[in-house]
């Protein structure tokens, strides 16, 4: 299935259900999906696509602090949460001075990512 900004996206049923408090490190992983990061240049558009094809809802992002011009704009940088520290869904729109305003050696604004926590790198 396409979402709005033609990501491709796959949903699988889960026949067990869905545990919210279900994370790796409480079934002893050594790491655990943080975040799954898509470019769209329609934020609010792929929002709604989600929230109302899978009843998701929109959560706050919380700022990096010290990193300097992160804008939370709605129409920017929207994120459907996984329980907590900012993990979930992140809807992004394309920033080229991303990167180096929030002095990162990589700009995540570009191309989209998955990101992980590692216990014990």
């Amino acid at each position: 299935m396409l979402e709005p900004s033609f990501n491709i996206v796959q949903f699988v049923e889960n026949i067990n259900g869905f545990d919210d408090k279900l994370n790796g490190r409480s079934i002893s992983l050594n790491w655990r999906i943080h975040h799954i990061n898509l470019v769209s240049l329609d934020v609010r558009d792929s929002i709604n696509f989600f929230v109302k094809l899978v009843g998701i809802s929109e959560g706050k992002q919380l700022a990096l602090i010290n990193k300097g011009d992160f804008s939370i704009d709605s129409s920017e940088l929207a994120i459907l949460p996984l329980l907590d520290s900012n993990r979930g869904l992140h809807i992004v729109k394309p920033d080229e001075g991303f990167g180096w305003r929030i002095n990162f050696a990589h700009n995540p604004s570009i191309g989209g990512h998955s990101a992980f926590t590692i216990k014990n790198l």
